[in-house]
């Protein structure tokens, strides 16, 4: 709820009470977003879909009822900030897109797309919901949850997350075009006979060279060839270390006696499979 705040207040120049309605909305309709995300995965190959009654079109019509709740907190946002606009000062991410809205007006082109009104909607939701989705695991929970699973392959991600690029960028001999979104699937390289000798075999040092440095080989098209800057992730990195620095040296983290260590084949879908949910305790050291 922290790390949510200090989104919020990157976003919006605002720090939320943690009983603030407002708050525990957002942080609720974000948690139930990325749970129903999953079950509408149908309407990607069938949208008709979303006409039929079926849980298919309740989980569609709860999403569209979200991300409207969504769309009009950004909206009265945006308003609040366009009434006490100062082209001279910049209190958040607001702000700092009103100076290149007013920019881009001023230009003999006008307005671009990019910035739209809906453009910085779009991403005002977008740096909430990656950071403040229910997807993430606790980092308690995801400790305990991998003392029990052994390094496969299996637990190498399959897919990346979704990317776009603003330009034009080769890969291989493929040349994306500007505004064109693709997954990467990590697991058809890693699992490749023809890259590797041991595939199914977990081995990271296949990925470096003779001197133990990443051997940043020809047939691997990494992410980096789009260029990608998450809000959070210097606050995520920050609030993991010091919750692991801070629990590990005062207590030891393990199943309470009368549980049995919590599966790795049983989960939860939302955006991303989750431990099923499971008890733990924290014995002072």
């Amino acid at each position: 709820m922290s790390v949510s705040n200090v989104i919020c207040t990157l976003c919006f120049g605002k720090r939320f009470e943690p009983e603030d309605p407002e708050f525990v909305r957002l942080l609720e309709n974000n948690q139930e977003f990325s749970k129903l995300l999953a079950q509408s995965g149908p309407l990607q190959a069938y949208p008709s879909l979303r006409f039929f009654p079926g849980s298919v079109k309740a989980a569609w019509n709860a999403i569209v009822q979200i991300n409207r709740q969504m769309i009009d907190t950004m909206t009265a946002k945006i308003q609040e900030h366009r009434n006490t606009y100062d082209s001279n000062e910049t209190r958040d991410y607001i702000d700092k897109f009103l100076h290149h809205q007013a920019a881009e007006a001023a230009s003999p082109n006008g307005i671009q797309p990019p910035f739209y009104d809906e453009g910085l909607k779009r991403n005002l939701s977008a740096f909430l919901r990656r950071r403040n989705g229910n997807h993430r695991r606790h980092p308690l929970n995801c400790l305990i949850w991998k003392l029990s699973v052994a390094i496969t392959p299996r637990e190498c991600h399959s897919l990346g997350v979704l990317r776009a690029n603003t330009k034009k960028r080769p890969c291989w001999v493929i040349a994306f075009q500007n505004d064109v979104s693709f997954i990467p699937n990590f697991k058809s390289v890693n699992v490749d006979p023809k890259l590797w000798t041991d595939p199914l075999t977990f081995n990271p040092n296949r990925f470096l060279d003779d001197k133990e440095k990443f051997s940043n080989r020809l047939t691997s098209c990494r992410s980096p060839s789009v260029s990608v800057l998450c809000v959070g992730e210097a606050l995520a990195r920050m609030e993991i270390f010091l919750f692991f620095a801070n629990i590990m040296q005062r207590f030891l983290i393990r199943p309470p006696r009368d549980s049995d260590i919590p599966s790795t084949d049983e989960y939860t879908t939302g955006i991303s499979c989750r431990p099923a949910p499971f008890k733990i305790e924290a014995v002072p050291r």
